[in-house]
């Protein structure tokens, strides 16, 4: 189908006229059932990343990582490598391109994300690691969040790498570690909550912090995990420090180690939390 088919059948799915929906379902699950899956993929994700109504946009994002990733048999499979090569390169395309709609740009980062963690260990998106290390030093702000958010997506992926002993899977242990640990420091967007998410969720999938080849460079991230969560607090983002928080008692379980060398100074932070106030009609009051 043509770009301006695919608009108007998107349209259709949202429409209020039952029949018109039904009508745009019907023709949508006939496409899925096709040999070759490319049309599907490409139709969806070349909406995802046009000058389209964010409505449908953002229905095609959804729809695309239904298909991927979440329906009973995906369609990933049964695409050419011709259309896989398109489908990573437009996902990557519409969040380098600095994607205004921040929903949006969530929902390509999870179709990311999640996409990754399905074939990577398959090497069949072997330049994606390089290319999130690459928008760690982006200038944009939701580049180098994105970054970080599809890197949280791929933890299970990194910590198999990163406990192997390999020259090579030690320079990631570095690379990825210093990543995370630049992007705690940095104060834009969601960009020190995100590489908090994403060494927190690194650090779940290790059985243990000397797993991997540099254990030194995970201690020397606590102090810089703490002036985060302190800046969420002292700039009243109150969603974002309980966020936060819900990440680090998850770690805290397996990896209570982890807080010892700034034990003293979590608590007082954390005093500061239970402190902080909470005014029914104050929007940032904490919940």
């Amino acid at each position: 189908m043509e770009g301006s088919s695919w608009d108007a059948l998107l349209w259709s799915l949202l429409a209020v006229d039952n029949a018109a929906r039904n009508a745009a379902e019907a023709q949508f699950a006939s496409l899925k059932q096709n040999a070759c899956s490319d049309d599907v993929l490409l139709g969806l994700v070349r909406v995802v990343h046009s000058a389209s109504p964010d409505d449908i946009r953002a229905l095609a994002a959804v729809l695309l990582r239904r298909v991927l990733l979440r329906d009973a048999v995906s369609l990933w499979p049964r695409a050419t490598d011709q259309a896989r090569a398109t489908v990573k390169h437009e996902l990557l395309a519409v969040l380098e391109a600095g994607e205004k709609n921040r929903g949006i740009r969530r929902k390509v980062c999870d179709t990311v994300g999640e996409l990754a963690s399905s074939i990577l260990e398959d090497g069949q998106w072997d330049d994606l690691l390089p290319k999130l290390l690459q928008w760690s030093n982006a200038p944009m702000a939701t580049l180098r969040e994105a970054s970080l958010r599809v890197l949280e997506m791929v933890a299970i992926f990194l910590a198999s790498q990163m406990t192997q002993e390999t020259t090579e899977n030690s320079a990631l242990d570095v690379t990825v570690l210093q990543t995370m640990a630049k992007g705690l420091a940095d104060r834009e967007g969601r960009v020190a909550l995100n590489a908090l998410r994403a060494l927190g969720m690194l650090l779940l999938n290790l059985d243990a912090l000397d797993q991997i080849s540099r254990p030194e460079m995970v201690a020397s991230a606590v102090p810089l995990v703490l002036a985060a969560l302190h800046s969420l607090l002292v700039t009243r983002q109150f969603e974002e420090v309980m966020e936060a928080l819900e990440v680090l008692i998850e770690v805290a379980e397996p990896h209570a180690a982890f807080f010892k060398p700034c034990l003293r100074e979590f608590i007082e932070t954390m005093v500061q939390i239970a402190d902080a106030p909470r005014d029914e009609n104050d929007e940032n009051a904490m919940p």
